[in-house]
């Protein structure tokens, strides 16, 4: 056999050529090229065979959308919006005791949310600083800041120069809530037995640790009140409320910590004697 190759005509074997050509032909698989293929176009689809599907395509998906803009546009209308829920708790008794005893016993106060465990609070009346915190912690023993969070807390207090004598430790929530975020109805209900709280402890200040008793008393977010001193209004009169991070948030982000300082020492300044 002849074979025309880059530098002419030569003779080849016939195993010779089978190889070559074997090899070529393995190299082509490798490259993806051992199909045909073709430069020109090809006809496979009349345009008779392709228009009237796609209009009835067209027009089918027309007729689903307008169903499912009709049906939608009923649900609309039929949509009524749903009324402001409503939380119902019974009114805190008069005496700190008898407070005490409803806030750890009456079952009304139980939380849909919560652990099931009742903190309670602590500390003398007529304090020089009420603390009041979201909820208690889930390793608080008995009462509230008695936990790890209790601990840098402490620290705190001591390094403020305010001994723990004159400190009313309290929560928001009587339990440990499994939820962070609760309705703004809930957190209605608990301001107002927190306002009784506060005043049968009568303090001489409070503050205000995490989002949640922030937005409970003064409606505002913690960012917002950090910046201002605000005062809260209650049955005995109205006190200097400071707002600060809770101790648990201050053990995740150490960086903070820095910013809760400055957050004691003006409510050190507010309460100064």
């Amino acid at each position: 056999m002849q074979i025309y190759g880059q530098y002419g005509m030569s003779e080849m074997s016939g195993d010779t050529v089978r190889e070559e050509l074997d090899s070529l032909l393995e190299w082509w698989e490798l490259a993806g090229v051992d199909l045909d293929y073709s430069t020109e176009a090809e006809g496979w689809l009349d345009k008779e065979d392709v228009k009237e599907p796609a209009q009835t395509a067209r027009t089918g998906n027309d007729e689903v959308q307008n169903t499912v803009a009709a049906k939608t546009g009923s649900a609309l209308q039929k949509q009524v919006e749903p009324a402001p829920r409503t939380v119902n708790l019974p009114a805190p008794p008069d005496t700190h005791p008898e407070f005490i005893r409803f806030w750890m016993e009456n079952p009304q106060l139980a939380l849909p949310s919560g652990i099931g465990i009742r903190i309670a609070p602590h500390g003398p009346l007529k304090p020089r600083l009420m603390i009041i915190s979201d909820m208690p912690d889930r390793d608080d023993l008995q009462t509230v800041f008695s936990g790890v969070s209790g601990k840098l807390l402490g620290r705190i207090l001591a390094a403020a120069g305010i001994a723990q004598a004159e400190v009313y430790h309290a929560s928001l929530l009587p339990e440990h809530s499994l939820e962070n975020r609760l309705d703004a109805s809930i957190l209605q209900a608990y301001r107002e037995i927190l306002d009784r709280h506060i005043a049968l402890v009568a303090p001489q200040a409070v503050i205000l640790l995490g989002n949640m008793p922030n937005s409970a008393l003064t409606g505002n977010d913690l960012p917002k009140n950090r910046l201002n001193l605000q005062f809260i209004n209650h049955e005995m009169g109205k006190i200097p409320a400071a707002s600060s991070f809770h101790p648990r948030t201050l053990m995740q982000r150490p960086g903070l910590k820095a910013k809760a300082w400055q957050d004691w020492q003006w409510l050190m300044e507010s309460i100064k004697q």
